[in-house]
């Protein structure tokens, strides 16, 4: 009997400090960063294409990112505004098309602040191996003239 509390002590010793070890803990939170971008111009015209870029930044092809325009007509108008993106592999040299639009409804004098993921590469579509995109133009399907608040970029860091 002696020997079974013996073992059991032991045991219980063992699980005491086993209890004490504890693993690195990490949560499962990918951090971003939000790009405000810069436009060579806050106006965009009536039913028709502005050109309108803005400073460089880069994509992760794994990750994608999502846009955030901030838009609103001068009208009572309502359409579709679209935002075109243009890729480059250098930062420097940019595609003459936008093979990368995002899509918002314009609901009239009331401010339209969208959301929008770019997903990764996914069969044809998304973020593909472009490491630098940029801001081109804004297609505005609408007859009425708008104004860009702002356009930002949330991308992961991973």
């Amino acid at each position: 009997m002696k020997k079974f509390f013996h073992i059991l002590t032991l045991m219980l010793l063992v699980a005491a400090c086993l209890s004490l070890w504890t693993c690195p803990v990490r949560a499962q939170v990918a951090p971003t960063t939000q790009i405000v971008l810069t436009t060579s111009t806050t106006g965009f015209a009536a039913s028709a294409t502005t050109t309108c870029t803005s400073q460089v930044f880069r994509s992760n092809s794994l990750t994608g990112f999502a846009v955030v325009p901030n838009f609103v007509l001068s009208g009572t108008n309502t359409g579709a505004v679209t935002f075109g993106f243009a890729p480059s592999l250098d930062g420097s040299t940019f595609a003459t098309t936008t093979p990368l639009s995002v899509v918002c409804t314009a609901t009239g004098t009331t401010a339209v602040i969208d959301y929008i993921n770019v997903a990764p590469y996914i069969t044809g579509s998304g973020v593909a191996n472009a490491p630098y995109w940029r801001l081109k133009n804004v297609v505005n399907s609408t007859g009425t003239t708008g104004t860009i608040n702002s356009i930002t970029i949330s991308k992961s860091n991973r």
